[in-house]
């Protein structure tokens, strides 16, 4: 995961537009990535797809169009989507996995979303100030913090993490 703590050019702010307009291909496309979309959106809303464009509201069991997803999990979508466009020319382009470099802020993300953000293998995002919840287990995995374009810091887990955060927020580079 990388993570830009500086406002960036390619960046994502509005987290429900981005969805509605570029991800939900994704989620109703026939393939490994559809599939993958779809088994995420089902641990982190805890709902069945009907078909591939409708889920259930755990809450009354009616259906539901993947536009009424709430905006924490429209936000880790994103991310995980996001090395899956660049911006250019004032519009997004869907490349190969891998090659994008959209940034996605994730200040819209709640407190319930932070263990599934964190578990994200591969994304982008700003987060200028640490995102914690209570009772979070580290997460092992690969966060590197920018800065001006230039890597500042590398982690393999969240404990380390948050202590940079902590640490670096005191002397003011966050």
């Amino acid at each position: 995961m990388n993570i830009y703590i500086d406002k960036q050019p390619n960046m994502i702010n509005f987290n429900d537009a981005f969805f509605n307009s570029y991800a939900i291909p994704f989620v109703k496309a026939d393939n490994n990535i559809g599939a993958t979309i779809r088994n995420s959106i089902s641990k982190i809303e805890d709902v069945e797809f009907q078909g591939k464009d409708r889920i259930i509201s755990k809450y009354n069991g009616y259906p539901l169009n993947l536009t009424e997803l709430s905006t924490g999990c429209k936000t880790i979508i994103n991310v995980l989507l996001s090395t899956s466009f660049i911006y250019t020319d004032g519009k997004y382009k869907r490349v190969n996995c891998g090659e994008g470099n959209i940034v996605i802020n994730v200040a819209e993300c709640g407190a319930n979303y932070i263990k599934y953000l964190y578990s994200v293998k591969n994304g982008n995002i700003y987060m200028p100030t640490y995102r914690y919840t209570d009772n979070l287990k580290s997460i092992k995995g690969s966060f590197k913090i920018y800065k001006n374009g230039q890597m500042l810091e590398a982690f393999t887990n969240t404990d380390d993490l948050e202590r940079w955060y902590m640490t670096n927020a005191q002397i003011g580079i966050t």
